[in-house]
């Protein structure tokens, strides 16, 4: 098993047995950072002078609302921060009541909030955010027996700490509520390029290696389509929280859809050049997609920032490749005139009159968002169902033993080997390889600050940075995250228990966090483990099932029987691709993998790309001529491979030209569907 770090513009990795540890440095936020800073150090130097014991518990809190905060509009931030504010202030009240109780009262009551909280990753992932940080609340407050006084007046703390963070980042220092909408279509503009880039790569060095060609198909068409989907999600959700929106639709919107129509046709032109080999066609593309990519980039900033763009050098850019594009063949030209007049919507936001979003969207029904997740997971098949119960028995005997042999660190222990347990075997070595790398590092560092941080005030301006580069740090990676925070918590940990020695706290954190990882992968392995081939079978045919979807659109289509649009099932069938991808790196990862189930498997997702890939360019074609009989064989071959039967017989005669490709791709899943669905 390959575990790679890297530090990267997108999430492009064509290797699935690589668990892949991606660090974006464009999400980077120096201004989420000085907010964080602003919330803890107030509440810190306000220590410094009132020395109120549940203060530090309210530098905590805020800390610890700030991670909460899930971004986007007000109205989507504030319940989510308050409630993290109410909910923490109960469980730290409560937590310091219960641990006066015997030990047998006290276990249920840990390990059932370890469950509930656990569980609430079945709404969103704010939720499990969320949850994960009231999972250290009630460690936290389970770590020592306090009076019902001074446990309510924790608890007050910590409501106060939170509602201070949330004023702060809400009120006195908000941000316009469109920001992640626009950073997540920059995202999708992005892996674009970094897509173009791969191509024009492939291109110039005249590769003619089938291997390079899927490894670049299966790595950037998946960042891409990921990307997409997220921006689209951020979208929706600012539509439905700020009203419909209508009239042509905003310029990030149409970035956004122009971005995934001119990716469909770079699918389609990736699928034409791989098998050109007349070297001036391929110098011709090359220029192409040389000045493509920056143009790219150039979008990407615009949507980031919502910038005018210098429409004089856009020109000349749009001028190149079309100068380019119409020295290719007749069938390449189409296809790259088509992204050039996507490039063009994106650039002067000229979006068709039908452009719209927002109107059909619907707020849930409340009722329903709040027991639909909860009714569709509570079973024992379901992975937040199982990850639920684990982690809430491994805490068992890290609970019993910090409660029967009492420490001051001693929660760190459990902490992170909760927060590290996932509920896959794959996400479970990375959150481990993160949380554990990025402590120790930060464990070098506080070392490093216990030269300096010698009284209070140095304490206070040692935290400021800290606080600013954790929270700055903390979109662009968990183990970059990481490696701040455990600094700024050895320096916390030394505000309310002075005397202590730096580097004794940072030995006992990085010697617990090491404890608490290992356990987490030992209790992933063992306690009821979800296992992937099942699911594995599951996604190979759903991707099968979408597949066909989007061959019968866009075959239907050609043959001029319908005008219904293809992008939907072409968008549907690359993220079920994805989804296919997703499980095969979980299965790849497993202990006692079928390895001649995962390899039919990886057969079986290579041939869906560059169906897809085939599907792209078919659609830039023009109408064309097939026969229905084939046309019905294509559709139905797949639909029967999802099934776990052969494909059937072809039609007689010879394959027409325009389906020579898919009917290949067939027959290499015809030949491996047994062994993934036996």
């Amino acid at each position: 098993m390959t575990l790679p770090v890297s530090i990267r513009r997108n999430d492009a990795e064509p290797d699935l047995a690589r668990l892949s540890i991606v660090y974006d440095l464009h999400r980077i936020s120096l201004l989420e950072g000085l907010r964080a800073a602003c919330a803890v150090v107030a509440v810190v130097v306000l220590d410094q002078f009132v020395h109120w014991p549940p203060l530090l518990m309210s530098a905590l809190a805020a800390m610890l609302a700030c991670s909460a905060d899930p971004g986007g509009t007000p109205r989507r931030r504030l319940p989510w921060m308050l409630g993290f504010a109410i909910a923490g202030g109960l469980i730290a009240a409560a937590g310091g009541i219960v641990r006066e109780l015997p030990i047998w009262a006290v276990l249920p009551f840990a390990c059932a909030g370890v469950f509930a909280l656990g569980f609430m990753r079945v709404y969103s992932q704010s939720a499990l955010v969320v949850g994960n940080l009231l999972t250290v609340v009630l460690v936290l407050a389970l770590d020592r027996p306090e009076t019902p006084q001074v446990a309510l007046g924790t608890g007050v703390g910590f409501f106060l700490g939170g509602l201070w963070a949330a004023a702060l980042v809400l009120v006195l220092w908000p941000v316009r509520q469109g920001v992640p909408a626009r950073q997540a279509v920059a995202g999708a503009w992005r892996a674009l390029a970094e897509l173009t880039r791969d191509l024009r790569d492939l291109v110039g060095r005249g590769e003619t290696d089938d291997a390079a060609w899927e490894a670049h198909a299966r790595a950037h068409r998946r960042a891409v389509r990921t990307a997409i989907e997220a921006a689209r999600t951020a979208m929706i959700d600012t539509v439905r929280r700020r009203g419909a929106i209508t009239d042509r639709g905003p310029a990030a919107l149409i970035r956004l859809e122009a971005g995934d129509q001119a990716f469909g046709a770079l699918i389609a032109l990736s699928d034409m050049l791989e098998g050109v080999r007349d070297p001036g066609i391929r110098r011709t593309a090359f220029r192409l997609l040389r000045v493509m990519r920056p143009f790219c980039v150039v979008l990407a900033q615009a949507a980031e920032h919502d910038a005018a763009l210098d429409l004089t050098r856009i020109g000349r850019g749009l001028t190149a490749m079309s100068a380019s594009a119409d020295s290719l063949p007749e069938d390449l030209r189409v296809v790259a005139h088509a992204i050039i007049e996507r490039l063009t919507v994106a650039a002067t936001l000229a979006a068709p009159d039908d452009t719209r979003l927002g109107g059909g969207l619907q707020r849930p029904n409340w009722r329903e968002a709040l027991s639909g997740p909860v009714r569709a997971n509570l079973r024992w098949r379901a992975p937040s169902m199982r990850h639920a119960a684990r982690a809430a028995a491994a805490a068992l005997p890290a609970f019993a033993a910090t409660l029967v042999w009492p420490s001051t660190y001693g929660h760190w222990l459990t902490i992170t080997l909760v927060l590290t347990l996932q509920p896959f075997m794959s996400l479970i070595w990375q959150r481990a390889l993160e949380r554990i790398g990025g402590t120790l590092v930060g464990c070098v560092i506080a070392a490093g600050l216990s030269v300096f941080v010698t009284d209070g005030t140095t304490l206070v301006l040692a935290v400021v940075p800290m606080t600013l580069a954790c929270f700055a740090l903390r979109p662009a990676g968990y183990g970059l995250m990481m490696t701040f925070m455990t600094p700024l918590v050895v320096l916390l940990s030394e505000l309310g228990r002075p005397g202590s020695s730096e580097l004794e706290i940072a030995a006992m954190r990085a010697a617990c966090t090491l404890a608490g990882g290992a356990l987490a992968v030992a209790a992933g392995m063992l306690l009821w483990p979800s296992r992937e081939p099942a699911r594995l079978r599951q996604a190979v045919r759903a991707a099968l099932l979408a597949h066909a979807a989007y061959a019968e659109a866009e075959l239907a289509q050609l043959a001029g029987q319908t005008s219904a649009p293809v992008e939907p099932t072409r968008r549907a069938a690359g993220r079920a691709s994805n989804e296919l991808e997703t499980s095969l790196t979980r299965a790849l990862l497993e202990p006692g993998r079928s390895a001649v189930r995962l390899e039919a498997s990886m057969l079986a997702d290579a041939a869906l790309r560059r169906l897809a890939g085939r599907l792209a360019a078919l659609q830039h074609g023009g109408k064309v001529e097939l026969p229905e009989s084939w046309r019905a064989w294509v559709v139905g071959a797949l639909r029967s491979l999802a099934e776990g039967q052969h494909a059937g017989p072809r039609p007689p005669g010879a394959v027409p030209g325009a389906l020579a490709r898919l009917a290949r791709q067939i027959a290499v899943m015809d030949g491996a569907i047994e062994r993934v669905m036996g």
